[in-house]
């Protein structure tokens, strides 16, 4: 029996868009809420102090996923190549989430929680490089935000900081960054609105579509993914 689909109208329910949204803000509270106590945790430190080392390692793992995530923001490239700034963010901020959590439980321990780190950071490129499907890179642009976001808070405190000691050379330059990140951030904060714009609302995944009738339809927001008969019209 032939399925008609004359001017039907697929897409988002309003459920499905909350479900994006309460997902997108789940994801950035989990990440945001890690990253806001590493930040605050080496807030005050100088080049002096044992965790000193720690310090720099914060600034260089959330600066590159904050770099990554503002040129995936600015280029929306979803080809093989524009890939590789996504797989960068996931991957730096999977290693600070496994650095922070095995430091965490084993009473911050370094070495554990470098351990933490480069297995979670692993485990995550394993996750971006198996699935591809909009819920992960729903969340992959939503720690962007939280990570663009951290960057330019712990930059704009380090310049203060600098600005406060008279160190105005680096003071100004930190700031200016500081505010170029915050730039990045809006965009990346476009980035997952659009993601969760684009996110499947009605699926034909896997259907035989073969004698189904489309006449008039309005396709949005659908899954064909393994639809047989439909690409081939």
């Amino acid at each position: 029996m032939e399925a008609n689909f004359e001017r039907v109208k697929t897409g988002q329910t309003v459920q499905q868009t909350l479900m994006w949204f309460m997902f997108t803000v789940t994801i950035g509270w989990l990440v945001g809420d890690t990253l806001s106590r590493l930040i605050f945790g080496v807030v005050g430190q100088s080049p002096e102090d044992e965790a000193w080392p720690f310090v720099l390692m914060l600034h260089g793992v959330l600066g590159m996923a904050a770099t990554s995530a503002g040129i995936c923001a600015v280029r929306g490239d979803r080809t093989k190549a524009g890939r590789m700034p996504e797989l960068l963010t996931s991957t730096a901020i999977g290693a600070l989430l496994g650095f922070f959590y095995v430091g965490s439980l084993t009473d911050n321990n370094p070495k554990l929680a470098m351990a933490g780190s480069a297995i979670a950071a692993g485990l995550t490129v394993v996750a971006r490089l198996r699935w591809h499907n909009r819920l992960m890179a729903i969340a992959i642009a939503t720690t962007g935000v939280v990570a663009t976001y951290g960057f330019a808070f712990l930059l704009g405190t380090t310049a203060i900081a600098c600005l406060s000691g008279q160190v105005w050379g680096i003071g100004l330059l930190l700031g200016l960054l500081s505010i170029l990140y915050v730039g990045l951030t809006i965009e990346a904060i476009g980035l997952v609105l659009k993601s969760i714009r684009c996110a499947v609302g009605t699926s034909f995944r896997g259907a035989n579509l073969t004698h189904a009738k489309f006449d008039g339809a309005r396709l949005r927001n659908a899954d064909f993914s393994g639809a047989v008969g439909f690409w081939e019209r």
